[in-house]
């Protein structure tokens, strides 16, 4: 079982467009957002509801390769960041 606290880090990507955060050991978290304040508001907030799910169905907790996604889709890494989840 995760801890009441845990700590993931966000992968942080740029476009043209915006800024998209994965969280790769959340392989279902993404978030959106027009700056980069945003983007990591936006992401915690998704990992939390994520990570409360996971705890209350029992579902584990995985990996994806977060980075490489990110290229894929268009965008530049600008930033990885510790998330706090409770």
């Amino acid at each position: 079982m995760l801890a009441e606290q845990t700590v993931f880090e966000a992968v942080i990507g740029r476009n043209e467009e915006g800024y998209l955060a994965l969280i790769p050991q959340l392989p279902s978290c993404s978030a959106y957002g027009e700056t980069l304040t945003k983007a990591i508001k936006n992401i915690s907030e998704v990992a939390t509801l994520s990570l409360a799910h996971a705890r209350k169905y029992g579902f584990a907790v995985g990996s994806h390769e977060g980075e490489e996604y990110l290229r894929g889709q268009g965008f530049d890494i600008v930033e990885k960041r510790p998330i706090r989840i409770k």
